[in-house]
């Protein structure tokens, strides 16, 4: 079974209901702060990667400078948000 074929018959109607119901700032401002807690879980585990030298290092400087990225994009948001909700 190819791969567009698998996600067809994952299809579920109450995903799509979540997806298009309107987010309150509460739950966007709890979602920026799990999804905050991933970025910085998945940054230790990139910097674990290079300091065990399991990656050459070349190939992990370009994630690890898009986490960092997102990671102050996210930051930015956050505190935008909380600011709003004040």
């Amino acid at each position: 079974m190819n791969k567009s074929k698998a996600l067809a018959n994952d299809y579920r109607p109450e995903i799509l209901v979540n997806l298009s119901s309107p987010v309150n700032g509460y739950d966007f401002i709890h979602k920026m702060k799990v999804a905050l807690k991933e970025l910085r879980e998945t940054r230790v585990w990139l910097l674990m990667i290079k300091k065990a030298k399991l990656i050459e290092p070349s190939k992990l400087e370009s994630l690890l400078d898009e986490s960092n990225q997102l990671l102050s994009i996210f930051v930015t948001s956050l505190k935008t948000a909380m600011a709003k909700k004040k």
